[in-house]
């Protein structure tokens, strides 16, 4: 219909099918692609959200070197544009790419504070995207004792924003 940016929201839409049907290739090509129409039709927010989507594909499809530089672009855009539900999911694809890394003392921290901050900002969760995440919690609880977890979620919870960024940039470079 000659509309970028009607076309890239669709590529978007396909790429979170694939994704949350663990196509994760399928959903790399889609997002980039998504991407590509954004960027050229000046769609930032939307390339920037596609950017992340990208990142957490990339992660699940191994590709960890591309997706740690598109997290830590992510982190530093939406922070500088105060988007804290695209900051929020950042944070948490972030904490994808540490379980990726057996780091699950710092996946658990970031997961709970981006939990308290989608809750406290009423941050819409969508049915595949709780999944996704009870699924990352349930595999640092495989890698921790709940003890430990119980802690890591309160310490997490009880972080600042810029705590929150430094722990997750730390990574990303």
């Amino acid at each position: 219909l000659g509309n970028p940016t009607g076309e890239a929201n669709a590529l978007s839409i396909y790429g979170y099918l694939a994704f949350y049907q663990n196509d994760y290739q399928e959903a790399i090509s889609y997002f980039k692609r998504a991407i590509e129409l954004n960027e050229k039709s000046g769609a930032f927010m939307s390339s920037l959200y596609n950017r992340q989507e990208l990142a957490l594909a990339l992660v699940h499809q191994g590709g960890i070197e591309e997706a740690k530089e598109l997290l830590h672009d992510c982190v530093l855009q939406f922070q500088k544009i105060n988007a804290f539900d695209g900051l929020g999911k950042t944070i948490e694809a972030a904490a994808s790419l540490f379980i990726q890394q057996e780091e699950p003392v710092r996946a658990a921290l970031l997961l709970a504070w981006a939990g308290d901050l989608r809750q406290k900002s009423r941050s819409i969760v969508w049915p595949m995207q709780g999944k996704h995440i009870d699924q990352e919690l349930a595999k640092i609880r495989t890698m921790i004792d709940e003890t430990k977890f119980a802690e890591l979620s309160a310490q997490g919870r009880a972080m600042t924003m810029e705590v929150a960024i430094a722990l997750a940039l730390e990574g990303t470079v």
